[in-house]
């Protein structure tokens, strides 16, 4: 069963619930700029893959994983680019 609870006019309070279902394994919609995406914790993998579910999305299709800093880079991805982590460093 899928339940969707849908968060208007976001505020901290809002967003903290937000954060919340992602910590429980929840899936959570968001805008970006030119689509909506549906987002998890992708370190919780029956969250990650609710997503391809939900989606019916192939297995071989990968997802866009978003983390907060720069340090974290190298727990995601190997041989980057200096040029990718100087852009990176940037922003």
């Amino acid at each position: 069963m899928l339940l969707v609870r849908i968060i208007h006019n976001c505020t901290a309070t809002k967003l903290k619930k937000a954060a919340t279902a992602l910590v429980n394994g929840k899936l959570v919609v968001f805008p970006t700029e030119t689509v909506y995406g549906l987002g998890a914790d992708a370190t919780n993998i029956d969250a990650v893959n609710r997503i391809f579910h939900t989606k019916g999305r192939p297995a071989e299709h990968p997802v866009i994983i978003h983390f907060s800093t720069i340090d974290k880079l190298d727990v995601w991805a190997k041989n980057i680019p200096d040029y990718a982590i100087k852009l990176a460093s940037s922003f």
